[in-house]
């Protein structure tokens, strides 16, 4: 594992792979411990703070540049208004619809 200073000094890739890889050997490391191949519990409380240095150090490197984006002008939609029914009324309505339905079965048949 490499110390912050070394984590410090690479570049944005090599970050990124180094988490990657981190993350690989934790996952290979729980495995591990759960199949009982391995009694090195420390390794998981070790990676998950590397893992943690590797992403806080890359939160604290600035940010690349993007190009600036066009100002894209969006118009304001008004909210749907929906009516407030009761229940009652949405039984009322239900039925409506189920005699309805009921009612071209028939004529169909």
């Amino acid at each position: 594992m490499l110390s912050t200073q070394e984590i410090r000094q690479l570049q944005t890739k090599e970050l990124h792979d180094e988490l990657a890889r981190s993350t690989r050997e934790l996952i290979q490391v729980r495995m591990d411990i759960v199949t009982g191949t391995s009694k090195e519990s420390h390794r998981l409380t070790e990676l998950k703070k590397h893992i943690a240095r590797i992403k806080t150090i890359m939160n604290q490197q600035p940010k690349e540049v993007a190009a600036p984006k066009e100002e894209v002008k969006s118009e304001v939609k008004p909210k749907k208004v929906v009516k407030a029914t009761t229940r009652k009324a949405a039984k009322a309505v239900t039925k409506a619809k189920a005699a309805v339905k009921k009612a071209t079965k028939s004529t169909k048949k």
